[in-house]
């Protein structure tokens, strides 16, 4: 748990530093969500499920630095991409907030990313998804849901025609 969760930190201003030298990398885990709305400049967004097979993708560095939004994510995270990752890792003492509270630059977007933006559902209407595929599948279902309903052994119901429902008027 969180408790035995044990990472060497570094503050803002320490991973600025490390970044604008090229010293470190740096992984933020948040939700593809939060890393498109905000996220430190030079982050990669990635699936701590998936260090194993994504964290060789990125630029070869001696420390990986791992953010989360509060920083507890990380903490987790640390020991997984410790085990993969052949360099030093650390996290960012108090996450994305703390870079935040210090007025620090912001990027959005979804670039770099180690992982596909999986990690959330998108319905057939989020501007995210396919959305065309994502539309059409969505009205097909939508089309032939009373067929199906209908056909649903021990589910009854009646359906009314168009013209003989009542309005909230009557």
């Amino acid at each position: 748990g969180l408790e035995q969760a044990r990472a060497e930190t570094v503050t803002p201003a320490e991973l600025a530093q490390l970044l604008q030298d090229g010293t470190a990398v740096l992984v933020d885990i948040g939700s593809s969500l939060q890393f498109r709305d905000v996220h430190i400049p030079g982050a990669h967004w990635g699936i701590r499920s998936r260090f194993p097979e994504n964290l060789g993708k990125l630029p070869p560095t001696g420390l990986l630095v791992i953010t989360s939004p509060d920083g507890i994510a990380a903490r987790l995270a640390a020991a997984d991409a410790a085990a993969v990752f052949t360099g030093k890792v650390q996290t960012l003492a108090g996450g994305t907030a703390a870079w935040r509270a210090e007025k620090r630059p912001l990027a959005s977007g979804f670039e770099p990313a180690l992982d596909a933006p999986d990690d959330v559902w998108h319905g057939p209407y989020s501007p995210f998804s396919n959305t065309i595929e994502a539309k059409r599948q969505y009205l097909s279902w939508e089309v032939d849901l009373l067929s199906s309903m209908e056909a649903e052994p021990g589910l009854r119901f009646q359906v009314v025609p168009a013209s003989q429902e009542k309005t909230s008027h009557e």
